[in-house]
């Protein structure tokens, strides 16, 4: 839109008469469903497959998070669009299958946020023994291999130390700040007159 208001001011300049940009709108309203359908396709693959197959010291568990929230909010829209249009089964289909996957990740993503929160070794260390499954991240170590240890069927103990882990970091940060502004205050003394 802003980019047709551009080129008609500089149709206007050199004489040319003025394109109409006002199926614009029209075009991105109908054609957004298939926009966000492709989209989102696109991102789930790459993204998925990076969360799982990637470093575990690189995943950002917020960034699933918000992806996976996002996603299905574009594809519920997507959704909803092609059911009240009637569009092709196999359209449809598609985008229900990609819906499917990302709301059967959601307690991956859960996990994913609670243990990328800022787990110190003592965390990991309590993690285990709570659950009896040593998921302290290595050389090598991707979010895969948490799942396939079982991590899953203990998010609640994940989420609840991952949520001790934050809190903790926030004091330490808030204390490192204190710290930081204390440094550099000095305090002049002077000997009351009634001491000695």
């Amino acid at each position: 839109r802003k980019a047709g208001i551009m080129y008609n001011e500089r149709e206007v300049l050199f004489g040319k008469p003025r394109t109409d940009w006002s199926r614009i709108a029209e075009l991105d309203s109908e054609l957004s469903p298939y926009y966000n359908l492709w989209i989102g396709m696109d991102r789930w693959i790459n993204s998925s497959k990076r969360w799982l197959e990637g470093d575990f010291s690189k995943l950002d568990g917020i960034e699933v998070d918000n992806t996976i929230t996002e996603l299905t909010k574009n594809f519920n829209q997507a959704l909803s669009r092609f059911k009240s249009e009637g569009v092709e089964d196999a359209i449809f289909d598609m985008c229900f299958k990609y819906k499917k996957m990302v709301d059967e990740f959601k307690p991956k993503g859960e996990l994913a946020v609670s243990l990328t929160r800022g787990l110190k070794d003592r965390h990991w260390d309590e993690i285990k023994k709570k659950t009896g499954i040593d998921c302290t991240p290595r050389e090598g170590f991707t979010f895969q291999h948490i799942i396939d240890a079982g991590m899953i069927q203990h998010v609640e103990i994940c989420c609840d130390v991952g949520e001790k882990a934050y809190r903790e970091a926030k004091i330490e940060e808030q204390l490192h700040e204190i710290e930081k502004k204390w440094k550099d205050i000095f305090f002049v003394l002077t000997e009351h007159k009634l001491t000695k």
